[in-house]
Formats: C-alpha cells, sequence, structure tokens
C-alpha cells in the first residue's frame, strides 16, 4: 500500500484502489454543535470532500461508506439525503452508498465519518519537471463563507473533469483545512523539488479551503498560462 497526499493506494494487477476519509464533527443542528448548519449540507459537504479527493487523481468510485454518529430520524436522513444529492451532482449512482447510524444511544452533536474508495486502471500523477505552474481553480473558503447552493467560486465537479481531460494537467489536488500552499508543496515534494509562489497572488494561500473548495493543478509552463484564463484558475505558483 502506497500512502500519497491524503489518499491510501492499494496496487492490485488490474489497477488501483484509491482511498480517501475524511469527518464532520460539531456542524450541525443539534444543542452540542458549534456551527448550525443543515444536517442535509453535512451530508454534502462531507461527501463533497471524498469524492473529490478520489476523482482527482483519476479513480472512479465504487462504494462511498459514511458512518453517521447520530440517529437515523432525523439527523441521519437528512444526512443521507445530502450524500445521495452530491453523488447526483458528480453524476454518480447512489447504489454506491452504503452505512450505519447510532441507535443505541441518544446524541448532543453532529459527527458523521465518509469513506470513499474508487478504482483506477492509471492514476494520473504525471512527474513533470521544474518550471510547471501551479494553479488554483475555486476560492478558499470556510464555514459560513460557503454558499449553501450553487455557490460560483467554489470548485466544482465540471472544472474537475475539465482538468482530466486535459493532457497538460499532470496531477491535481482539493485544498482543506490546511490551505493552498500545503497542497502546491506536497505536489512540489512528492516529485523531490521545491514549490515556489508568486509574491503577488490574489489568493490567501495559508487560508482553510474548509471541504474542499478549491483544488491545485500542476500543469505544464507552456500550458499554465492559457488553462488558468480558459478555467478561470489563479496562478499561484511554479515547482523548481
Amino acid at each position: 500500500m502506497e500512502k500519497r497526499r491524503d489518499l491510501n493506494l492499494i496496487h492490485l494487477p488490474e489497477g488501483t484502489l484509491v482511498v480517501s476519509c475524511d469527518s464532520c464533527g460539531g456542524i450541525g443542528e443539534k444543542s452540542g454543535d458549534a456551527f448550525a448548519c443543515g444536517s442535509y449540507y453535512v451530508g454534502r459537504f462531507t461527501a463533497r470532500v471524498g469524492l473529490l479527493e478520489v476523482m482527482a487523481i483519476g479513480a472512479s468510485p465504487v462504494v462511498i461508506g459514511n458512518g453517521v454518529a447520530c440517529e437515523m430520524e432525523p439527523t441521519g436522513r437528512e444526512i443521507i439525503r445530502g450524500i445521495q444529492a452530491e453523488l447526483k451532482a458528480a453524476e454518480l449512482p447512489d447504489t454506491l452508498l452504503t452505512g450505519s447510524t447510532e441507535e443505541n444511544f441518544p446524541t448532543v452533536m453532529t459527527a458523521v465519518g465518509m469513506t470513499v474508495v474508487g478504482f483506477a486502471s492509471r492514476l494520473r500523477m504525471d512527474p513533470g519537471e521544474a518550471g510547471d505552474l501551479l494553479l488554483c481553480f475555486g476560492r478558499p473558503k470556510v464555514g459560513a463563507e460557503v454558499g449553501l447552493e450553487g455557490d460560483p467560486e467554489l470548485f466544482s465537479y465540471q472544472q474537475l473533469k475539465w482538468l482530466l481531460a486535459q493532457p497538460q494537467v499532470r496531477e491535481i489536488s482539493p485544498c482543506g483545512s490546511k490551505g493552498i500552499a500545503w497542497e502546491g508543496r506536497c505536489l512540489a515534494q512528492l516529485r523531490e523539488r521545491d514549490f515556489q509562489p508568486v509574491s503577488d497572488c490574489c489568493l490567501d494561500l495559508e487560508r482553510s479551503a474548509g471541504p474542499a473548495t478549491c483544488a491545485v493543478a500542476l500543469v505544464s509552463r507552456k500550458a499554465g498560462e492559457e488553462l488558468a484564463a480558459a478555467g478561470k484558475g489563479v496562478i499561484i505558483g511554479e515547482m523548481r
């Protein structure tokens, strides 16, 4: 098994199983929650993180497991409805979904863990070269800043699929709580190189991107500016 960024890669003769995990706690509608948010959106945004992680490396999700640490009615039901809606947004069938709820004890805080497993015959992680550019698509957002419906600044499945179709894109990494710069450094370090950020970037590269509200793509220098303009991306640095 190989560890790459936040993913576990299990190499098989036929291809590779890709495993991503994410959790969400203290966000919801219960008395003990720290941030108020509908359970439906808890399901959507928690599922979004794992789905984007798995799909970004070129794998197709084959199962998504949810561990809802709350009762089925009403919290679990709404979380599951949100996961199903996110699967639809990603153009995936809800038959991929399995999971469990807590029916033995009452809970005062919303909590859910999510595992997404995908399969790829070929992974999208080309080596690249010095001078390759790093582009950010979407905007870093967290908490109340995240638009619940149709936020145009969120990295979308449509953008992801478009990037995967571009041969000049070496690798794509959705961003989370560690921020854009961390993902850029990670992509460079995996290639035994350094990430050199631009000095006048319009984005806060250290800010949390919450539920994968943006993503970093490593692309060839020749195609970098063209892809940034076509996909509404921002050049954040280069690999040296």
